[in-house]
């Protein structure tokens, strides 16, 4: 989106026709992109997060957190971009022992949803909550 946002500045600058036509492309790419991913899963990644840093009590991501669903939001609004939103994030992949929650340090027994460190969880061990599950 960074770059989306300044490529859509460098338009707004242009002059002449030349104007127009970069603001409707810039303006289309960042639509798309809400669009098709990160409108998509902002709302998952933000509660997950948000979840996790409560737990700790890592108020810095939580908040981090909130701002930027709030942020993502409100461009979906302006851009008109109408996301399909997923409901969560699904396990994805095994991680290492002791590394299944970075903002608690890998601290052992601290997965949360995957369960205690070590295996266990949902899916039999250690996974890595970074997949996407379509809305039901």
């Amino acid at each position: 989106m960074a770059f989306l946002a300044y490529k859509e500045a460098c338009a707004l600058v242009a002059e002449g026709e030349e104007r127009a036509e970069k603001l409707e492309v810039t303006r289309d790419c960042q639509r798309k992109f809400l669009s098709d991913h990160l409108g998509r899963w902002i709302g998952a990644f933000a509660r997950y997060l948000s979840e996790k840093a409560e737990r700790v009590k890592a108020d810095f991501y939580f908040r981090l957190a909130q701002l930027t669903e709030k942020f993502v939001r409100a461009e979906c609004r302006r851009l008109d971009a109408h996301p399909t939103e997923l409901t969560r994030l699904a396990p994805m992949a095994p991680e290492p022992p002791g590394m299944c929650d970075p903002l608690a340090g890998g601290q052992e027994g601290s997965c949360g949803p995957c369960g205690p460190c070590g295996g266990g969880g949902e899916e039999g061990g250690n996974v890595i909550w970074t997949g996407l599950s379509p809305a039901s």
